[in-house]
């Protein structure tokens, strides 16, 4: 019995199957409304208009169940994933992104539509489907090859509320034979062929640090700080600011929105910027040389066909994010500091082995250079609060970030072995 496997993320879902190492499905979770031509779609630009009322009265932004329209009435107002991205680059408007930093503020109607897509693209039909299926020629064994398992990767953050939500949307829905639920950290671990382990998730939001003892995580161990990848976007917008462009900024409501250029500082990140391993020496050849210099062309609403040099930007966002946040105003330790407290937390006689095998996950762990600099950073912290300065002592200890090219995937990866397991 082949098994489906997905995993709902903040900005990212993922389908495959059991066949599969990697994703075969990948939709953004956003989703944008449509432009209605006048005349042929008069009742869709009514729902559209009582929507807009709502929005305009600063009651619940999207809170669509409210106004009593059904899931097939909304697929005929928002596009969603790759379609709604596409839309976005021909029009002006705005990405929804239903999964708030609070999940509660949520717009679950409009995570399901995402969902749903995603199982969709998976070949997966739901209960209606099923059931014309039935209605139609098709024989018993046909119908019985479509009997399948799911497996749902849970994020670290807000698992037991999403796990709710998505078996609610499934039980509603479709017709599974079983539902696994699995944390992703837990997936990451069997990734490397590791059951001990630090987990060090790069979320949207926030950074997850989970600690896995001989495969059983404690949240006691467990830490979140309040950066990840937006906090990377809020920052350089900053810094692309200081070099003369405009932006108009997220907004925060009950989804928040984004708008063309919030697309543009995303490709700014994941194509130009990096981790620098040794600070002081980027900043010295930076300042004798034009190594690190780059020409960016931005085209938007606010930014005409501008051109920009970037050169120390590329470096400082992650550098001022990831391990000095107060000077972005975010009052939390530095990723490293955060993984140190997590080593300290646990039993002593686990703390050796946690050192020489910390994992990071998570799209925006994905930056050249950043398990180099945190192994880096690490020993540095380690042999100045604990050691106190012994280098000696040092030897007997060994820090070890795994640095694989494809570790936004490592869930998907790990999943499989599971499957194997059970």
């Amino acid at each position: 019995m082949k098994t489906i496997i997905f995993e709902p993320g903040r900005t990212l879902c993922k389908g495959g199957n059991s066949e599969s190492l990697l994703p075969i499905v990948e939709i953004p979770s956003v989703c944008c409304i449509k432009d209605f031509e006048k005349g042929n779609n008069e009742h869709q630009i009514s729902e559209l208009d009582s929507i807009n009322k709502e929005t305009n009265n600063n009651t619940s932004t999207h809170n669509l169940k409210s106004n009593n329209i059904s899931k097939d009435e909304l697929k005929k107002i928002f596009l969603v994933g790759n379609e709604a991205i596409d839309h976005l680059e021909s029009v002006n408007g705005n990405l929804i992104y239903p999964l708030h930093r609070n999940l509660v503020m949520s717009d679950w109607i409009l995570c399901e539509l995402i969902w749903d897509q995603v199982l969709f693209e998976l070949g997966i039909k739901n209960k209606v489907e099923k059931l014309k299926s039935k209605l139609s020629t098709e024989t018993e064994s046909e119908l019985e090859s479509e009997k399948q398992v799911l497996m749902v990767i849970l994020p670290s953050s807000g698992g037991i509320l999403i796990k709710e939500k998505i078996s609610e949307w499934l039980k509603t829905n479709y017709d599974f034979e079983q539902v696994i639920f699995v944390p992703g950290y837990l997936l990451t671990l069997y990734s490397y062929g590791k059951e001990t382990g630090i987990v060090v998730d790069v979320g949207a939001f926030w950074t997850n640090i989970t600690p896995v003892i001989e495969g059983v995580s404690d949240d006691n161990y467990s830490l979140s700080i309040p950066i990840g990848g937006r906090s990377l976007e809020d920052y350089m917008k900053i810094l692309l600011s200081r070099r003369g462009l405009k932006f108009s900024g997220k907004k925060h409501t009950k989804c928040i929105e984004e708008t063309k250029d919030d697309l543009i500082v995303k490709n700014i990140l994941s194509e130009n910027c990096f981790v620098s391993t040794n600070e002081k020496n980027t900043r010295e050849i930076i300042s004798c040389t034009t190594s690190y210099l780059e020409l960016i062309q931005v085209n938007s609403n606010l930014n005409n066909n501008k051109a920009i040099f970037l050169e120390e930007e590329r470096f400082q966002v992650t550098e001022d994010v990831f391990f000095k946040p107060y000077k972005i105003g975010i009052e939390s330790p530095s990723i490293c500091e955060a993984i140190l407290k997590v080593i300290n937390k646990c039993p002593l006689d686990t703390r050796t082995l946690l050192m020489e095998n910390i994992f990071l996950t998570g799209r925006s762990s994905l930056f050249i250079g950043l398990p180099q600099r945190i192994q880096v950073n690490l020993t540095k912290l380690f042999l100045n609060s604990k050691l106190k300065g012994d280098i000696d002592r040092l030897n007997k200890y060994k820090f070890y970030v795994h640095d694989d090219p494809m570790r936004d995937v490592s869930s998907f990866k790990g999943a499989n072995i599971y499957l194997q397991l059970i």
